[in-house]
């Protein structure tokens, strides 16, 4: 993740990224804007449903952060909630699962674009 900030949005990147249906306000989102790491993070975190506390005690971060991200990512479809007793737990949609694929797949390209990293 750490080279996604690196690459500009534009040629192939731009192409994989719009016929898989995201827009650039997702790729700001999880790539280009502060916080993009983090949300990374979570998403891969959350291949397993977490409720907001589970998922700041994973990741080592403050539940009120945690919160803040959960609920961009929420607004952009990339997560879902889990019904059930207890507190509300959230998992991946399936965008946010294509998301996950699309990640790899472009850092894989950043790799192979600089293969003395």
């Amino acid at each position: 993740s750490g080279g996604l900030g690196m690459l500009a949005f534009k040629g192939y990147v731009r192409r994989v990224w719009s016929r898989n249906y995201f827009d650039y306000d997702v790729f700001r989102l999880v790539v280009r804007m502060r916080g993009a790491a983090t949300r990374q993070r979570i998403l891969r975190q959350l291949q397993q449903p977490m409720n907001r506390h589970q998922l700041a005690r994973e990741l080592g971060m403050d539940w009120k952060s945690v919160d803040r991200h959960v609920e961009l990512l929420m607004r952009h479809g990339l997560l879902e909630p889990v019904e059930g007793s207890g507190e509300k737990a959230y998992r991946l949609s399936e965008r946010g699962r294509k998301l996950l694929e699309l990640l790899e797949e472009v850092e894989e390209l950043e790799r192979e674009r600089q293969p003395n990293r």
